[in-house]
């Protein structure tokens, strides 16, 4: 059933384009390919209409900012190869990037960190420690907005790459496209009262939904704090029960849920001379880095951005 619809969402978009562009489309062939189509077809529980209404839309917004944040997206179609054009630079290869995009990733513990059991991209975010309102002052909403954005497309081209990658006879086996990999959510640090940060984390996800929705296959909740349990009892019921199905909580003492090393795999967890040191400092040990809760700076780790920091940061370079 979602194979047709899949086929029917592409030919509707197939036909507009060329209405639209005269048989020449600005629109990068990836974005039609079974595996993205899925993911908007799933999005909106099958219903034709609507996933090619949330496609017209995610398209429209990367046309648009393709063009404000001037981004060559001529080799994958995303926004990912802009990161992984920067994260080469930080090994030495190319220019440096840019000083808000270095000043970022060195704020936001938010990487990419090896692959799970099918060979798809895992993602730690740090959260609960991140200073959000913190860059958002220094930086600029857009500018956090744009690499989160710049992230999760680096992290849906790695799973793309992988599933494209996968041995012939396991994919015609199962005629499953695995479009999206592993998110791990660490809310070591975080408290309700910063409501600030809570706002922008929600603003950045409306935009994130808009273009990468489906995009995870599990979300892995760790070190929640006691609190989260309360509210997830209260927002549960409005989640979509497939999105519900997708995630797994475990508190701060709890141990780590026996299903996140089942679809890690423990042989896929990375070592640490795979890491860079500044990943390294940002990852937990269980990941493969150094990062522990007692060694945390800040009340409960919270990692505050102090004013002026960007500043100083550029003042550095």
């Amino acid at each position: 059933a979602e194979a047709l619809l899949v086929a029917g969402l592409r030919r509707r978009l197939q036909a507009k384009l060329e209405l639209e562009a005269g048989g020449s489309s600005w629109l990068h062939a990836r974005w039609l390919e079974d595996g993205e189509l899925l993911r908007f077809v799933r999005a909106r529980r099958q219903n034709l209409a609507e996933a090619e209404g949330l496609f017209e839309k995610a398209a429209a917004w990367r046309r648009k900012y393709a063009e404000c944040w001037a981004l060559d997206t001529s080799v994958t179609g995303s926004f990912g190869s802009t990161q992984a054009k920067y994260l080469r630079a930080l090994q030495g290869d190319g220019a440096p990037p840019p000083a808000w995009w270095a000043f970022l990733h060195a704020k936001l513990p938010l990487h990419t960190c090896g692959k799970d059991r099918y060979g798809l991209p895992v993602v730690y975010n740090a959260l609960g420690c991140c200073d959000l309102q913190g860059c958002v002052r220094e930086v600029g909403f857009e500018a956090v907005l744009r690499y989160v954005i710049l992230q999760n497309d680096h992290f849906l081209d790695l799973a793309r790459q992988a599933t494209l990658e996968l041995d012939d006879a396991r994919v015609q086996g199962n005629r499953q496209v695995l479009h999206g990999g592993i998110v791990i959510l660490d809310l070591e640090g975080f408290s309700w009262r910063r409501l600030g940060d809570v706002k922008t984390f929600n603003e950045i996800s409306a935009v994130v939904k808009l273009l990468h929705p489906e995009r995870q296959r599990r979300l892995f909740v760790v070190r929640a704090p006691r609190a989260f349990s309360s509210v997830w009892k209260l927002i549960r019921p409005l989640i979509d029960p497939r999105t519900v199905a997708k995630i797994s909580i475990s508190g701060a003492q709890d141990a780590l849920p026996p299903d996140l090393w089942d679809e890690l795999g423990v042989e896929n967890v990375p070592q640490q001379q795979q890491l860079q040191q500044q990943q390294q400092q940002q990852l937990p040990q269980f990941l493969g880095g150094q990062f522990s809760g007692l060694e945390l700076k800040g009340p409960s780790g919270f990692q505050r951005v102090e004013q002026g920091a960007f500043a100083r940061f550029q003042a550095s370079r």
